[in-house]
């Protein structure tokens, strides 16, 4: 029978043979992973192949990408093209607005009283050209009877030319002083939502201030970064879902590709465009993409 002495070397034998094993085991069974980026649905097949004297996984294709984000089909803010009191802001934030709609006004009476002016002007010079233009022939025909100098025929015709100039001068202005007025009255370039507004009723407005926001939400895109090494979701045409985190899908077109690749993930600016007459799709959700079956 063994001592207790000889028991306890064989059991240290034992765990060092053990322990050698082990790490050889390890070694040989060391694999390269592969990043997933962004891809939802990659698989990694328990299969291996050798590729290079080395270990990898293989994936299969994706058809999901995460990180989809709605964005409006067009948006803008609005700004003011006349200073003055802001009299009227006749929606609300969030409120819908047809083309053409007012949206809010600025006191007009000022530019009333100058497009009122201007027009006075405009009236009386071409009454003056008038004048002018019969004073000129009336030197024309004095001039051929004798009556008359070449000098007072120049002269006629140099105030003619000058009370011209000044009525098409007058007629600009006026267009301006209309312009102005008109641009009292601040409509929706498109139909759309209100977003943000940026003045109350009843503040002072300066030219080019900003006013509100107006985004058009009856279509928007789903953007989204796809990996360069999925081509079929780079292509023009192809059809999509936008999947939101509730499961709804929306089916789709992909409209615009980026141009530049990002060097760190790899991945390309994806649009696609979806109908959204129902305003189900808010700005700004977040979701996913996948191929339309």
């Amino acid at each position: 029978m063994l001592s207790f002495h000889d028991k306890k070397n064989l059991l240290v034998l034992s765990i060092a043979i053990l322990a050698v094993s082990l790490a050889s085991l390890c070694h040989s069974s060391e694999l390269q992973p592969i990043s997933s980026g962004t891809i939802v649905s990659s698989v990694v097949n328990p299969h291996l192949e050798q590729r290079d004297s080395q270990l990898q996984y293989v994936r299969t294709p994706s058809n999901r990408v995460e990180g989809a984000i709605i964005h409006a089909y067009q948006s803008t803010t609005i700004s003011a093209e006349v200073s003055g009191i802001l009299e009227r802001f006749n929606v609300e934030e969030g409120d819908r607005v047809s083309e053409g709609q007012v949206i809010a006004e600025i006191s007009a009476r000022r530019y009333q009283v100058i497009a009122e002016r201007a027009k006075g002007r405009v009236k009386a010079l071409e009454s003056a050209v008038k004048t002018a233009k019969k004073s000129c022939q009336l030197k024309r025909q004095m001039l051929s009877g004798g009556a008359s100098t070449e000098q007072e025929v120049l002269n006629a015709e140099a105030a003619l030319e000058a009370r011209e100039g000044e009525f098409v001068e007058a007629k600009h202005l006026l267009k301006l002083a209309q312009m102005d007025l008109e641009s009292c009255k601040i409509r929706a370039p498109f139909h759309g939502f209100v977003d943000q507004k940026f003045k109350n009723q009843f503040e002072a407005v300066e030219k080019s201030e900003k006013l509100f926001d107006l985004i058009d939400a009856s279509q928007v895109f789903a953007v989204a970064h796809v990996p360069d090494d999925l081509p079929a979701f780079l292509e023009k045409g192809r059809k999509l879902y936008f999947v939101d985190n509730s499961g709804l899908e929306f089916r789709g077109t992909v409209r615009k590709l980026g141009v530049k690749i990002d060097p760190k993930s790899r991945t390309r600016k994806v649009f696609v465009l979806i109908p959204n007459d129902e305003s189900q799709l808010r700005v700004g959700l977040s979701g996913s993409l996948k191929f339309a079956e």
